[in-house]
């Protein structure tokens, strides 16, 4: 990626903040979706420009990069903190001569800018109980019942959920009434972007009992499973804000957490757990020659084996 000016050392970080992000969405290998091309965009306007933008990158030393990080960690935890810097890291490498040729090879050694750890287990990670699910179905209405209940079944991500339509086209995300989902879409502020990553493009089997439940619920229905009326998708945020109002809490990945303790605690197979999830874990040359997650048959026997995790109330 080189940019069109003659001497790199007045690049600001600004300047190649912009350059980079555009870079992201337009490269022809890998290019960014608009999700992520979001966060970037919103780390860039809140951190990066207020505290180091007039800054040029030639005169970002490890010292201010730890002074910068300093600055972030009086306002950010040490997961955002690490994202941030992160992007800028990436920035500052971003600089090419007309070779390819990377122009800043600073070092910026973690122990030395003095950078938060993230330490998972002081993450927020809320889970729902199956006491608390079973509640929230028969709290709800007949929407809301069956995404509840689809989300602690399946373990699919909310822009999954709220993407599956009626009818499958071959190209967007379908209830097939065999009882699975097939993952091909995800929604990103109410429009189909593909999904986040290739392993999550899958086929997810789910119990018997949920998928009676969403024919019934789905009948004449053409469009969105979880549909507004107005042939648009619910939104994320009305989503939250409804599950917000039930149980005090909008996150709807403490469903996907209660589906993978769920599986866990059943011996699930791994490689299929991870199918379902839509996680890629290749960890070793065996992960890559396992078809088991490739087994319809066999997942659908795991799936009944391992059943709900939590009684559909009537």
């Amino acid at each position: 990626m080189a940019i069109l000016i003659e001497d790199k050392s007045l690049i600001t970080f600004a300047e190649q903040s912009d350059i980079f992000i555009h870079h992201l969405r337009t490269r022809k290998r890998n290019p960014l979706k608009e999700s992520s091309l979001a966060v970037y965009k919103s780390y860039s306007a809140n951190w990066i420009a207020p505290l180091i933008g007039d800054k040029p990158l030639a005169e970002f030393t490890p010292v201010a990069m730890r002074d910068f990080v300093a600055k972030l960690s009086v306002s950010l935890g040490p997961k955002s903190v690490n994202e941030v810097v992160s992007l800028t890291k990436s920035i500052v490498g971003s600089v090419r001569d007309e070779q390819g040729v990377q122009v800043f090879r600073t070092s910026f050694d973690s122990e030395f800018i003095d950078l938060p750890v993230v330490k998972h287990a002081d993450q927020k990670t809320p889970i729902f109980s199956a006491n608390q699910i079973e509640n929230m179905i028969s709290d709800s209405n007949a929407t809301y019942r069956c995404l509840y209940a689809l989300a602690a079944s399946s373990g699919l991500r909310i822009s999954e959920l709220l993407s599956i339509r009626t009818k499958d086209d071959g190209v967007s995300t379908v209830f097939d009434p065999s009882g699975r989902i097939h993952v091909r879409q995800t929604l990103w502020r109410g429009k189909p972007q593909a999904p986040k990553t290739s392993a999550a493009t899958r086929t997810v089997e789910i119990l018997r009992p949920v998928a009676e439940m969403l024919r019934a619920f789905i009948g004449n229905r053409i469009g969105y499973v979880f549909g507004n009326g107005n042939g648009r998708p619910i939104d994320v945020s009305s989503a939250r804000d409804q599950l917000e109002k039930q149980v005090g809490s909008g996150c709807f990945h403490a469903f996907r957490r209660f589906r993978t303790t769920t599986l866990r605690k059943a011996h699930c197979n791994e490689a299929v757990l991870r199918f379902w999830l839509g996680h890629a874990g290749i960890k070793s040359i065996s992960d890559i020659y396992d078809r088991t997650a490739f087994d319809e048959s066999f997942r659908r026997e795991e799936c009944d084996r391992i059943g709900l995790g939590f009684e559909l109330p009537r």
